[in-house]
């Protein structure tokens, strides 16, 4: 159990002995609240000239609406305080769900990333074998024309050599080896 503490106070003008279990510097800021009270009631005009029980209800009609108005800023801070934890809550909330959404959103462009890389890779796949394979046909074209080329020229000379005239002018006969 904690022990209760004592300190004399100087209240109006006079020496009370104050005693509570808070700490002896809080007991002094509350009769020093007292002194400034009680002190800004006697500045005002007629305050001195009330009976005196008049004058310890008007103090404590002071305390009250001190007390009063000190609640109302407690409550108003406490409702604000509670408004700004709703609002931090749902701000975190959306900070979450934002961040779920775009994690979500990543792995979407990841995949779709390697879906194109994947139809990127099979185009030029298909492209370099559409090229090796029109590449492999002019080749081979080449070659037949190339042949063809060579079959018609080695018959051109057959045929030239069956039809020139020869030295003496006089047509040669038809020879039979290599002709049609």
């Amino acid at each position: 159990m904690e022990t209760k503490n004592y300190t004399e106070v100087l209240i109006d003008g006079k020496i009370y002995t104050m005693g509570g279990y808070e700490e002896e510097g809080y007991l002094q800021r509350v009769a020093s609240y007292l002194n400034a009270r009680i002190g800004e009631l006697k500045q005002q005009n007629g305050f001195m000239r009330l009976p005196a029980d008049l004058r310890t209800i008007q103090i404590y009609l002071n305390l009250a609406d001190d007390y009063f108005k000190a609640r109302k800023v407690a409550e108003d801070a406490s409702r604000k305080l509670n408004e700004q934890e709703r609002e931090l809550y749902q701000i975190k909330h959306d900070l979450v769900t934002a961040q779920m959404k775009l994690e979500q959103l990543q792995r979407a462009a990841e995949q779709s990333s390697a879906v194109a890389a994947e139809q990127t890779e099979y185009l030029q796949d298909r492209q370099e074998q559409q090229t090796a394979a029109r590449t492999e046909n002019r080749q081979q074209k080449q070659s037949r024309n190339h042949s063809r080329r060579q079959g018609g020229q080695y018959n051109n000379n057959m045929q030239k050599k069956q039809y020139m005239p020869s030295a003496d002018g006089k047509e040669p006969e038809k020879n039979n080896e290599g002709g049609r």
